[in-house]
């Protein structure tokens, strides 16, 4: 199997802690099906975006989480204040930092 690309890892491991971060704060618990689409999602928007300001993949991310909302209506959840893929944070508006290591 070949190895995949670093971009690709990189986009994948931003959307899983995006994921995480909203999860944690999220009004309901998030449906494996929802959460495999959200998943799916947020690594397709943050991907071409890769190596841009930190700032264009903060809107993609939000874009993608209000969409979801959008087709499930009882979710709520924060939004993205900040990503840095350097150190792996992500912070949510409300200031709280999920403490994710990497793998």
């Amino acid at each position: 199997m070949p190895d995949t690309p670093d971009v690709d890892r990189t986009a994948r491991d931003m959307a899983e802690r995006v994921f995480a971060a909203y999860a944690r704060q999220a009004n309901v618990r998030i449906h494996p099906g929802v959460e495999q689409t959200l998943l799916t999602r947020l690594a397709e928007a943050l991907r071409p975006l890769i190596g841009r300001a930190a700032d264009r993949l903060v809107d993609a991310a939000n874009r993608v989480l209000d969409d979801i909302e959008l087709t499930v209506p009882d979710l709520r959840g924060p939004r993205i204040a900040s990503l840095n893929p350097v150190d792996k944070a992500v912070t949510t508006r409300d200031g709280s930092v999920p403490v994710i290591s990497g793998g």
